[in-house]
């Protein structure tokens, strides 16, 4: 009834703010990424991220120059 109410294909509804956070990342991401995450994320992100197994990339917090400087290297590092 929830995704035909909200015009989805699914819908899904978590009881509390940790499981949705903890649970959603790896939910939609998977060993391989890549991940940029700002170094002061919550616990929840932290676990969530730690779930994914994926490449985890952690910049200065509310620095987007420093997340352009590891964009960058990532992207140096892709055209090898």
């Amino acid at each position: 009834r929830l995704a035909k109410f909200m015009r989805t294909e699914e819908a899904i509804i978590y009881s509390y703010g940790f499981a949705t956070i903890a649970s959603a990342i790896p939910a939609y991401s998977k060993r391989g990424d890549i991940i940029f995450v700002d170094e002061a994320a919550c616990f929840s992100i932290q676990k969530g991220l730690q779930a994914s197994r994926s490449f985890i990339k952690y910049f200065k917090h509310n620095d987007m120059e420093d997340l352009e400087r590891l964009l960058k290297e990532q992207e140096i590092e892709d055209q090898k």
